[in-house]
């Protein structure tokens, strides 16, 4: 009998392997339902739950890695809580122990530093999506290691993990063009992040390579915040025509879309399609689930920790943005 692997219940449940072996090893960033879901299905189709050995014990840690981060980071646990559980899984594997050290809005705007950066000594330093300029650069300042995952800005000296947006986005319109769509809408605030920046720099990239694609300049929404959908259903019952498909900067958007369009009668994805940025729990678990363009979290998090340990090597050589290029999930949101 062949042996059930976790991208056998993977393919089975059309979700990501990653998805499958948080859900089999109990760790965040992933809804109980989709836990109970991924245990039925390996249930049921014969997973031998013993070859997930636990993982070793960790030994007495040597030195500390700091990982700082504000509060709204860390309660993004579909997305930044996959990235901070697989640094725990590799540090765990060294004589190295991550200490997470959350900013609240009103240290980053006193520029006030973590306690424990002035009494401990970290060999090393994460600093997990954005705080504000100003707080990194007093982070880098300390003089220790540090890599910044999900975030960068020219005017900081620091290594980089990214997730290549422009191209990313790029290659998801590109998917929907080779698949008869011509008339497109954006979704998300532009504003919010460098990130979401990018994603419309794609996005306009794209147009511009398909001549006959089009997108109405009410068919791009760019200044909602994702806080107030009831401002985003506003805008799109005063839209006199929906395009073909909509990508969108994260799976929030995508999900306040497919609420809308529900709502309003409208069937997904046979009169609109979606496409978001993104593979969180929300994108999996919606109905209809999500085609996504998305960057291994696992892979971000195994390239940051890389990248601190060469930097604590090496100290003067240049600072590297590393930029992972995404991947189509196709799902039900599209034809």
């Amino acid at each position: 009998m062949k042996k059930i692997t976790t991208q056998d219940i993977a393919d089975y449940l059309k979700i990501s392997r990653n998805t499958v072996s948080r859900s089999l090893n109990d760790q965040p960033g992933v809804s109980t339902q989709t836990k109970q879901t991924v245990l039925e299905a390996a249930t049921m189709l014969g997973y031998d739950f013993a070859t997930d050995s636990p993982e070793p014990s960790p030994t007495q840690p040597k030195q500390k890695i700091a990982l700082i981060a504000t509060d709204f980071t860390l309660d993004l646990k579909s997305f930044f809580g996959v990235i901070l559980s697989r640094l725990k899984h590799d540090l765990r594997q060294t004589d190295y122990q991550l200490e997470v050290l959350p900013v609240t809005a009103e240290m980053r705007d006193r520029l006030v530093l973590p306690v424990q950066l002035q009494q401990d000594s970290y060999a090393g330093i994460f600093v997990l999506s954005f705080i504000s300029n100003a707080y990194i650069e007093a982070i880098i300042a300390l003089g220790r290691p540090t890599v910044l995952i999900d975030h960068h800005s020219p005017t900081l000296n620091a290594d980089s993990i990214l997730t290549e947006n422009i191209d990313g986005t790029r290659i998801a319109i590109n998917y929907l063009y080779t698949r008869g769509y011509r008339r497109i809408g954006f979704l998300g605030n532009t504003g919010f992040s460098p990130s979401y920046a990018e994603r419309y720099i794609g996005f306009q990239n794209a147009l511009a390579e398909h001549p006959d694609l089009i997108s109405a300049p009410e068919h791009q929404i760019t200044t909602i915040q994702e806080a107030y959908p009831n401002e985003l259903f506003a805008q799109l019952n005063a839209l006199d025509q929906m395009p073909d498909v909509w990508f969108t900067v994260n799976n929030g958007y995508a999900s306040m879309l497919v609420t809308y369009l529900q709502g309003s009668g409208y069937q997904i994805p046979a009169d609109v399609a979606i496409l978001s940025f993104d593979d969180t729990d929300i994108a999996q678990v919606v109905t209809p689930k999500l085609t996504v363009i998305a960057t291994d979290l696992d892979g971000m998090a195994d390239a940051a920790w890389i990248q601190l340990q060469r930097r604590a090597k090496d100290a003067e050589s240049p600072n590297l943005y590393i930029r992972l290029l995404p991947t189509i999930t196709p799902r039900d949101s599209t034809r």
